[in-house]
């Protein structure tokens, strides 16, 4: 376990602390859109066979952030209670990211498509 704020600083000392841990499976929970980046731009250099970016949750784990009521989770709307809660930060990922993310997994797909076709 690291604090990735203040450890990301260095990001030699990071890694190489992560590789000597022997770790098969590294959790980033520094939110979006930095975990992402961060696995990105280090992920050639770590050892680990898994990278997932958890957002938030360590902090729901913890009981750090509240989650939301029990209906609104069964109803599997946690991420609009998550956006009235916090709009300016919350806005535009939910929005313009999501479509941005959207036509790039329409756009992967058609390569892969095509490229599996006959001739292709």
């Amino acid at each position: 376990m690291r604090n990735g704020y203040d450890e990301a600083k260095d990001n030699e000392a990071l890694i190489a602390a992560i590789n000597s841990s022997n770790a098969n499976v590294v959790l980033v929970a520094m939110g979006n859109p930095y975990q992402e980046q961060w696995i990105l731009n280090h992920r050639h250099q770590l050892n680990a066979s898994v990278l997932i970016g958890v957002g938030a949750l360590l902090d729901f784990l913890a009981g750090d952030k509240a989650r939301a009521p029990a209906l609104v989770q069964k109803l599997r709307l946690e991420w609009f209670y998550r956006l009235c809660l916090e709009p300016s930060r919350l806005l535009r990922r939910y929005t313009l990211d999501i479509a941005q993310f959207l036509i790039i997994c329409l756009r992967t797909g058609d390569r892969i498509n095509s490229a599996s076709q006959p001739g292709g």
